[in-house]
């Protein structure tokens, strides 16, 4: 072929971007080189179907495309790549003992180091090898699809440049004007990124400690790589310095650097020079690298530019990717070093506790005092022994998540806070979908809302551990200016019966209509119940909680001689009423239809407008089987005692059956000395009685409740709620009842932080047969129950497909495939992985 028609061709290729190389007749993608020595051990390790793709497949022939297509840019190395094929080699050799034990199954082929990209560059040629390292050096810093735009711009430009030269009659290398020819798909250079990313991953494993010293220094350094607008001189600038500095630094050479082009190289291409830092001081890290020779020492940090971006310290690249969208306007995108950065299932548990804290609006000084709490929260459940499997893998998670707070992953402080900080900022992508964001009055109540005050009396195990409870808290609440008789506590006892007035032990009590014909029956109850087998504890001298002082002009107050009924207590109200018809009583009341059974008769009530009138507030609620009882909160200090008397119990006259403590007291007279309403108590045997209502403070007012009266010149505070504090006490005395709280915690299927940790709780279990796996951090971007893995995943059993696409999500960080798409699906692949679903489901 005459060398005009040869430059003819060329020239009119110059705006179509290609030369018609199929005019020679010679294909040099074909042709195969045997590979150097230092990359034996590598090929020997392959599997056959991987070493016959890389000698004679697809990706052999896209790494003799890439090579003579990118052939001259960089210099010749050769001291870098014998170094990186004996690193490969053990590389391969060391995760050869990992794969072994899959040789001979179905996914035999597939399984071991897929080193098929490097095998292909080295039975190419030593600029394929280049290329290869520039993949490594790519996937290291961008996503899997900014790479892949990043070489489609690359290879278009590349060509566009070898034209532009034929055009000017430049002297152009016969391979490389055949190079231009060749057609080059976006899935060919997809496919290229996706062996470098695999490589990348089993070396990040064999090196774990050399590559988590070298991110430990390289994050504390702010340096930039070439950008700018145009992709292509950016990358092949940073391609050449990576190449030239590692070259040097193996040979011997001590380097400085000024940019982040080296460095990028030296965190994708496992090799480890030793270090010289200069910020704030000299600082020598001796990495102890054999294959690098003496002398061969990076100085990072010899004079540094000034910070003019306002960014945390980082290795970081910015490019303008015009190939990241079919359509539209290129798209700028930073990137720093970890652009795909994993974690392991112990970080990822720190994460998603981070993420509860910051949706529970804890600030970080209380982020301790909350991790020790639900430690000791799990612990109790766990000793119990109840929940099903994937309730204990949840509670796992969250007691996981605050041990790594308190005692920081593998020792590193700075790690757990890197990853606290990370759960933080997700949280509301993680929790709230795009398209439905957070409202304001949204966020979950704190702590799975254990701490709202009747919440929190529901989680104990029994009256007495609330009674415990209660007193403690009355003990919190005061000080040296509130006297003992300051509080109260009204609980209910359960199941307990009455006891009929004609028995032979209340044969001095006055007489009561219990058995009058208009009495009302509790549920189920006869008019006279029988006390055998029942004991009653009544004290030779019943005491109260306050003395009623003698007053000269008060009479004594009796019993009310027209009681409704022994089942039913009094409630003291004013009975006179203003003109419109309105009560002048301080406190209102439901009905009277409302409190009373309709059968209850009150036409015999006194009538005297300046007595007191009972309205009936039973004793009894819901179905008749509790009552109320009162206890006081602090131990009472009689006037003139030197010592503490006893705890006091008021129970009902006709109360029997009440079991309290040992080394309390209980009197019967509580329907002469107390009224009650819902949210109030009053003493009546006072004087004056006013002085002596008490307030609902916390607790649930059907079971058990704190009450106050209000004391002149006292502060008494209203603490609805319970705190941390309230919890990890109640924890430390074992008070809480193991399934209640598994119930809050586990069983709020309307919470979003429950489904929420009830999805990451599935995908732990799946993961949790998963040697040393990872997941990618991209999961925390978006929410997590949106996925169609997820749908009431707290509901349905992971069958393999919806397991298959949980995984294909935990390890890509973005995927979200559709199960029904993979009914007959067995296995997914993902960068060095093999997921078989028989082995998973």
């Amino acid at each position: 072929m005459a060398i005009g028609r040869l430059q003819a061709a060329l020239a009119a290729a110059t705006n179509e971007v290609t030369v018609a190389a199929a005019n020679l007749n010679f294909d040099f993608t074909l042709v195969k080189y045997e590979a150097p020595k230092e990359y034996q051990a590598l090929g020997n390790v392959l599997t056959s179907k991987r070493k016959d793709d890389a000698e004679l497949g697809s990706i052999h022939v896209l790494a003799r495309q890439l090579g003579a297509l990118f052939d001259g840019i960089c210099p010749a190395t050769p001291a870098l790549l014998e170094a990186y094929g004996k690193r490969a080699s053990e590389i391969a050799q060391a995760s050869k003992v990992i794969s072994e034990p899959y040789a001979g199954t179905l996914f035999g082929d597939y399984t071991g180091i897929d080193g098929t990209s490097i095998w292909a560059a080295a039975t190419s040629s030593k600029c394929a090898l280049h290329v290869h390292l520039l993949a490594c050096l790519l996937a290291r810093v961008w996503t899997a699809p900014e790479a892949i735009a990043i070489w489609v711009e690359i290879v278009a430009e590349r060509k566009r440049e070898i034209a532009r030269k034929v055009d000017n009659e430049e002297p152009v290398a016969f391979s490389l004007a055949a190079a231009v020819g060749q057609d080059i798909s976006r899935s060919q250079l997809a496919v290229w990124d996706t062996s470098a990313r695999a490589w990348l991953r089993t070396a990040d494993d064999v090196f774990c400690r050399q590559q988590k010293q070298l991110e430990l220094i390289l994050k504390n350094i702010d340096l930039a790589a070439p950008g700018g607008p145009a992709v292509f001189p950016s990358v092949i600038e940073t391609w050449k310095i990576a190449i030239t500095t590692m070259e040097r630094l193996i040979s011997g050479i001590p380097q400085a650097v000024q940019d982040a082009a080296a460095l990028l190289g030296l965190s994708a291409w496992h090799l480890y020079p030793d270090l010289s830092l200069y910020d704030p001081e000299m600082v020598e890290v001796k990495m102890g690298d054999s294959l690098v020779d003496t002398g061969g020492v990076l100085s990072i940090g010899v004079s540094k530019r000034p910070d003019i971006t306002g960014r945390e310290n980082s290795i970081y690249w910015s490019l303008s990717l015009a190939q990241l969208r079919y359509y539209g306007h290129p798209v700028k995108v930073e990137r720093g070093l970890g652009a795909e950065c994993r974690l392991t299932l112990a970080q990822l548990d720190l994460v998603i506790f981070a993420v509860l804290l910051e949706e529970w609006r804890y600030e970080e000084s209380e982020s301790e005092s909350v991790a020790r709490a639900v430690i000791s929260l799990v612990d109790r459940v766990n000793m119990s022994q109840l929940g099903s499997l994937h309730e204990k893998r949840l509670l796992k998670i969250l007691r996981d998540g605050a041990s790594a707070l308190i005692n920081p992953l593998n020792g590193s402080q700075d790690m757990t806070r890197r990853l606290i900080q990370l759960g933080r900022r997700r949280a509301l992508r993680l929790l709230y979908n795009s398209n439905d964001p957070r409202k304001l009055d949204e966020q979950s109540a704190a702590l799975f809302d254990l701490l709202d005050g009747e919440n929190f009396m529901s989680l104990f195990r029994d009256t007495e551990s609330q009674i415990r409870f209660l007193r403690h808290k009355a003990e919190l609440l005061t000080s040296e200016n509130i006297p003992s008789d300051a509080y109260i506590i009204r609980y209910t006892q359960p199941g307990t019966p009455w006891v009929d007035e004609s028995s032979a032990l209340d044969k001095d009590r006055p007489p009561c209509r219990s058995s009058a014909p208009n009495t009302p029956r509790l549920a189920g109850s006869t008019a006279t119940t029988t006390l055998e087998g029942l004991s009653l504890q009544t004290p030779n001298t019943p005491e109260t909680l306050v003395e009623r002082p003698a007053a000269k002009d008060t009479p004594q107050q009796e019993p009310h001689a027209n009681r409704i009924s022994s089942e039913y207590s009094t409630a003291a109200v004013n009975d006179q009423t203003d003109s419109e018809g309105e009560s002048d009583s301080d406190y209102s009341f439901e009905s009277e239809a409302e409190i009373l059974e309709d059968d209850v008769d009150v036409s015999d009530a006194e009538d005297d407008q300046n007595t007191h009138r009972p309205v009936a507030v039973s004793h009894a609620y819901g179905n008749g089987s509790r009552y109320y009882l009162l206890a006081t909160a602090l131990i009472p200090v009689p006037c003139g005692q030197a010592e503490n008397t006893p705890h006091h119990r008021w129970v009902p006259k006709h109360l029997c059956g009440v079991a309290i403590p040992d080394g309390e007291v209980i009197t019967r007279d509580m329907d002469e000395k107390f009224n009650l309403w819902h949210d109030c108590i009053k003493i009546v045997a006072t004087e004056p009685s006013d002085d002596y209502v008490y307030h609902h403070v916390m607790g649930n007012t059907t079971t058990a409740a704190l009450f106050a009266r209000k004391i002149p010149d006292v502060f008494v505070p209203d603490h609805s709620d319970a705190t941390i504090e309230d919890l990890q006490w109640c924890l430390d005395n074992d008070l809480l009842s193991p399934t209640n709280l598994i119930h809050h915690i586990c069983i709020s299927e309307s919470s979003r932080v429950s489904k929420t940790l009830a999805a990451f709780a599935k995908a732990a279990l799946i993961y949790d047969g998963l040697t040393d796996a990872t997941v990618d951090a991209n999961i925390l971007n978006s929410t997590l129950t949106s996925k169609h893995w997820a749908s009431e995943t707290w509901r349905v059993t992971m069958s393999p497909e919806r397991t298959l696409s949980l995984i294909a999500h935990f390890e890509s960080g973005t995927h979200d495939v559709d199960p029904h798409q993979l009914k007959n699906v067995i296995a997914v692949s993902y960068a060095n992985s093999l997921f078989v679903a028989s082995a998973v489901s």
